[in-house]
């Protein structure tokens, strides 16, 4: 899938950011969901594409014994996490 790219370029602090990390095409792949609330009070949401992060970033990881794979799905456009892999 495509997603319109909506650059943030002042600072901004974290409100929300949860995704997960599987395996696709033998790699490690990000899918992460992010909120930014900027100085002016709004909120920004999306997909997590890069960031340049400072001070911090404190994140909480929970891992499975077993890995979990992504396979792509035409019908959905996207490559989805699969219970059967």
């Amino acid at each position: 899938k495509m997603f319109k790219v909506i650059p943030i370029t002042e600072p901004a602090e974290i409100t929300s950011l949860v995704g997960d990390i599987a395996v696709y095409n033998d790699k490690p792949a990000v899918h992460a969901h992010i909120n930014l609330a900027t100085q002016d009070g709004l909120v920004h949401g999306g997909h997590l594409l890069e960031a340049f992060i400072f001070p911090t970033l404190e994140v909480m990881l929970t891992t499975e014994e077993t890995p979990l794979y992504k396979k792509m799905y035409e019908e959905a456009g996207a490559s989805i996490i699969d219970p059967d892999m």
